[in-house]
């Protein structure tokens, strides 16, 4: 495999990324998650994981003309990857702590007031499970561009 086969396969990678969101949005998938995005840590992660996806290609480009310091030029889709889990992660953590901070001993003593506050609870808990959802969406791809990255490296370093 060429080098010029590394950026290739990225550009195919990226590309698929896209075409896949792309299906999630006609479907109104990405509708549903925008309705319980309310604290907007599904657009910063999307905002990363396009940065991420151009920070690969870039890599891959660096290292067909053989221009780039490797480490740096392909762990950089690693540490953006890392930063999408984590920060899905603390939009996980918001989202329970949304959904069970208005409940307290009155409201299960009180039914009418159980079943106005279930909306909120469960308007919660899916931002929760959409953060978590999201940020493993986005993180898994990018993973997988930095082990090709990471290939190409090891090939080109073999062939020194």
């Amino acid at each position: 495999m060429t080098l010029f086969g590394l950026s290739t396969r990225i550009l195919l990678l990226n590309i698929t990324w896209a075409v896949l969101i792309g299906l999630a949005w006609t479907n109104g998938i990405i509708d549903k998650i925008l309705a319980v995005d309310d604290f907007y840590f599904c657009r910063a992660l999307f905002v990363l994981f396009v940065i991420g996806c151009i920070a690969s290609q870039r890599a891959a480009h660096n290292l067909a003309s053989q221009t780039s310091n490797l480490p740096w030029s392909i762990s950089t889709p690693k540490y953006i990857a890392t930063t999408i889990v984590t920060l899905s992660l603390l939009g996980t953590m918001v989202g329970f702590y949304v959904a069970l901070s208005d409940i307290s001993a009155d409201t299960f003593s009180n039914t009418t007031l159980l079943f106005t506050q279930m909306g909120e609870t469960l308007h919660g808990i899916a931002m929760a499970l959409v953060k978590s959802m999201v940020g493993t969406a986005f993180a898994v791809p990018l993973g997988l561009n930095y082990r090709v990255l990471q290939g190409g490296v090891i090939r080109r370093l073999a062939s020194v």
